[in-house]
């Protein structure tokens, strides 16, 4: 029995109704979501001034989501990825983020992470999507296979404790701020190095996102670092 062409179309658009209907319930649940916390939380529940700007920036990941969505992200991991990103916002608004020296008496640092740690929720979610990526194809032998990820890891740990070093010398009163600031900046791309690591010696991620990531990682580690090593000089009072 051949199926006529106005049906073959109609199953061919209906995988496209549905992630763009998925993309627009993502993008209105998290644009609600941003505008309640934004309601919520002090100091925005004066309405003057009103910073619209702010609920605007905290829906931003959310748009990202939803175009993940309608490319064809899966239905579990764009469930997954909502949730995740929810739950940033609301850290973001409980201000857990932005603690003394680093809140600035304001809530735009915590705001700030929840952009910078959603980028990192986005590109790990574009991953998963209905059909293969190319990046889980066989694109090298197993030699490469198994020695790249290993001496991408030492290289990884080698610079980490390289940057840690300056930990190791007694604290100052501001020192232990200062760590927490860099680990903050530096734990996300710490981990989704590892993880991508992990996903390339299983031949499910490519070189290229090994290599990206681990020198997104390598080019923070000095905030560490300095930050750490600065936070020990005593400068010479003026006068």
């Amino acid at each position: 029995m051949s199926v006529g062409p106005h049906v073959s179309a109609r199953r061919r658009l209906a995988p496209l109704a549905e992630w763009w209907l998925g993309a627009t319930v993502a993008l209105l649940l998290g644009v609600a979501l941003s505008y309640a916390m934004y309601r919520w939380h002090p100091p925005y529940t004066d309405q003057s001034p009103n910073p619209t700007w702010v609920w605007v920036l905290t829906a931003i990941p959310f748009a990202g989501l939803a175009v993940l969505i309608a490319c064809g992200l899966r239905r579990s991991a764009a469930v997954l990825g909502w949730i995740v990103l929810a739950a940033l916002t609301f850290l973001a608004y409980e201000n857990l983020w932005g603690r003394d020296p680093w809140s600035l008496s304001s809530a735009s640092m915590p705001l700030g992470f929840q952009m910078f740690y959603g980028v990192i929720v986005l590109v790990h979610l574009s991953r998963f999507r209905g059909r293969p990526s190319p990046a889980e194809r066989v694109w090298f032998d197993d030699a490469q296979r198994e020695g790249s990820p290993r001496r991408y890891g030492l290289i990884l740990l080698v610079c980490t404790g390289i940057a840690a070093l300056p930990c190791l010398k007694p604290w100052a009163d501001v020192t232990g701020s200062v760590v927490e600031f860099c680990v903050l900046v530096i734990a996300p791309l710490w981990l989704s190095t590892v993880f991508i690591l992990i996903e390339r010696a299983r031949d499910r991620a490519s070189m290229w996102a090994a290599r990206g990531w681990l020198v997104a990682t390598l080019l923070c580690l000095p905030i560490l670092f300095f930050g750490v090593l600065l936070s020990h000089v005593t400068l010479p009072a003026p006068g």
